[in-house]
């Protein structure tokens, strides 16, 4: 009898313990949840839009680095005759931003059928695909300019260039630059012109703490 009501005794604590654990989560379980929510939405507050205002006042808060300025770039017998290695090096998180490029053939923009910008950072680049840029409210007449998301840079790994391509591919070179902190970069026009120059090939981003998923301004890309 006394073995019985000792059992009984036991499986009613153990009972009575599970219960509590089970109210304890049913009590908690809206908390966690509210803290996923403000988590997610802080996350979607960090996109960058697709327009040139979001752009432009991150240049302002002055973050972006120039990879290329004012240099000559062409190709001849299908190689570059000049292209550019430059490399970043990258501290902190970035949480999203933009690939800007200017360029011009002999005073003109490029043709828009034959050349094109040839950006490569661990061969998760190529050829750029024009067509796929935000658009640029006030172009400037005679140069080329591209404004693409990082997140999401379409290319062509292959010639010849085609600004109607659908065969082409998406980098996201967000995930590039916070997976190492020095990105190595080639760059170069692919146009017949010995005229052919590069004005400026810019990154504007933004940071952010994974950890807290806040806005930040912690992180840095620099030459």
């Amino acid at each position: 009898m006394k073995i019985f009501q000792t059992i009984l005794i036991f499986i009613i604590g153990a009972a009575i313990i599970l219960s509590t654990g089970w109210i304890a989560n049913k009590l908690r379980k809206p908390e966690v949840i509210e803290k996923k929510e403000v988590i997610e939405k802080v996350i979607s507050q960090l996109e960058c839009p697709n327009n040139v205002e979001a752009y432009q006042d991150l240049i302002k808060k002055g973050q972006f680095v120039n990879l290329l300025e004012n240099v000559s770039s062409y190709a001849a017998n299908g190689k570059f005759v000049k292209d550019y290695k430059v490399v970043i090096n990258k501290t902190g998180e970035i949480a999203c931003g933009y690939l800007y490029v200017r360029a011009r053939n002999d005073g003109k923009p490029l043709d828009e059928k034959y050349n094109s910008i040839y950006i490569n950072p661990h061969d998760l680049g190529g050829h750029l695909l024009r067509s796929r840029s935000i658009l640029i409210l006030d172009p400037i007449a005679n140069k080329t300019e591209i404004l693409l998301p990082l997140n999401a840079i379409p290319f062509l790994s292959e010639l010849p260039y085609n600004p109607m391509s659908q065969n082409y591919r998406i980098a996201d070179w967000i995930k590039l630059l916070n997976a190492i902190n020095q990105i190595k970069f080639n760059i170069a026009l692919s146009t017949q012109d010995s005229a052919g120059f590069i004005d400026e090939v810019k990154i504007v981003y933004k940071c952010w703490n994974s950890q807290i998923g806040k806005e930040t301004q912690d992180c840095q890309l620099s030459k």
